[in-house]
């Protein structure tokens, strides 16, 4: 006996339920090494929280064809390149943070942002926090790039943006920068 079909057409991937926002897919998935993190002192997050996160993440999964439909699942390359983020989101994590901290100290914060002892990276825990998963349509070597777009207290209105490929971070900037 064979089994039934899929549901839909993300039924049978890694991902969790996902609805079409043309032009893309659209869910919240929870990744549990980005719980605790928080945008910092007054500053709310786009859900109009000032609490820390449980974790929770805005996924976006980008469809090439600005023509796609619902009928059109998430490519290969983008569910192998979710695959491999959820087994490795400790190491991602690690490394954003790293990499934040890098970007931070190169060029300090601005004049009034709440810096709590920005002696190492894990201090901004407490200042960024992880809103929107990207998953872009552009693949590489079987994989799709990655952005993970922030809020972030010392830049309200810019956010962080990091782009991974294949684990390895590719770009920080602004929160454009996980998306572009």
């Amino acid at each position: 006996m064979t089994p039934p079909p899929p549901r839909s057409a993300t039924d049978a991937s890694p991902f969790p339920d996902l609805s079409w926002s043309a032009p893309a897919w659209i869910g919240t998935d929870r990744l549990p090494s980005w719980a605790g993190f928080r945008a910092g002192g007054d500053f709310e997050d786009a859900r109009g929280r000032g609490r820390p996160s449980d974790g929770s993440v805005r996924i976006r999964i980008a469809m090439a064809e600005t023509s796609a439909c619902a009928a059109i699942p998430p490519t290969d390359a983008q569910v192998a390149a979710y695959r491999d983020l959820r087994a490795n989101e400790a190491i991602v994590s690690s490394a954003v943070l790293k990499a934040a901290f890098a970007r931070v100290s190169k060029r300090g914060l601005p004049a009034g942002a709440p810096a709590p002892g920005l002696e190492r990276p894990e201090a901004l825990r407490s200042l960024m926090e992880l809103e929107t998963l990207h998953i872009l349509p552009v693949a590489k070597r079987g994989r799709s790039s990655i952005g993970l777009e922030f809020a972030c207290s010392w830049a309200p209105d810019h956010g962080l943006g990091v782009m991974l490929h294949r684990g390895r971070l590719v770009q920080v900037g602004d929160a454009d920068a996980a998306f572009l």
